[in-house]
């Protein structure tokens, strides 16, 4: 099943499990699933399929924890992201070990399409890590200016919070920027 996930083969995917043989949710050592993989890989007939079948979508891999919602953000697949949401009804919330959210992820990795889709859906912007870091925060450490304007402009992100350490996203920014400057 692992091979099917990975590849996007939809057809040896539900010729295991109409075999008996799907091991839908099966984990391997570190606790990664189908699902995961084809999250991952952004193979959305495969996580329409495993997702039908009963896979885990909320199942948690390595000790970080990541769920398939987390790595779907991770590598800006809005197509698996939206199967997840929509199909699995993924946690928009649910956390990794350091606080961080599926669209804390998106943002980090300057994923526009996913971030906006996630926010569309409920997801929370001023959700913080156990830094005190939230989207608008990460996109402004992470240089996404075109994301940074649309989180405070369509969706009012808060330019004010601090992290647990007293910094703005403007105080963020600006830091970036000078770096770029002496570099």
């Amino acid at each position: 099943m692992f091979w099917a996930a990975a590849e996007g083969n939809v057809e040896a995917a539900r010729s295991l499990i109409e075999g008996g043989e799907s091991l839908v949710s099966h984990a391997d050592n570190t606790g990664r699933t189908p699902l995961h993989v084809a999250a991952f890989e952004g193979h959305e007939p495969v996580t329409r399929l495993l997702i039908q079948s009963g896979a885990a979508v909320e199942a948690e891999m390595g000790a970080q924890g990541f769920r398939p919602l987390h790595l779907a953000a991770q590598v800006g697949h809005l197509g698996v992201a939206t199967v997840l949401v929509e199909q699995g009804k993924a946690s928009l919330e649910a956390q990794i070990s350091d606080g961080s959210s599926p669209l804390y992820i998106a943002c980090f990795k300057g994923h526009t399409d996913v971030a906006e889709y996630l926010l569309g859906k409920g997801a929370d912007l001023e959700s913080a890590n156990l830094r005190g870091w939230r989207p608008l925060h990460i996109v402004a450490a992470r240089g996404h200016l075109k994301l940074a304007a649309q989180l405070i402009n369509m969706w009012k992100a808060d330019m004010e919070a601090t992290t647990f350490d007293g910094q703005s996203p403007l105080f963020i920014g600006l830091c970036l920027l000078l770096r770029g400057f002496r570099s």
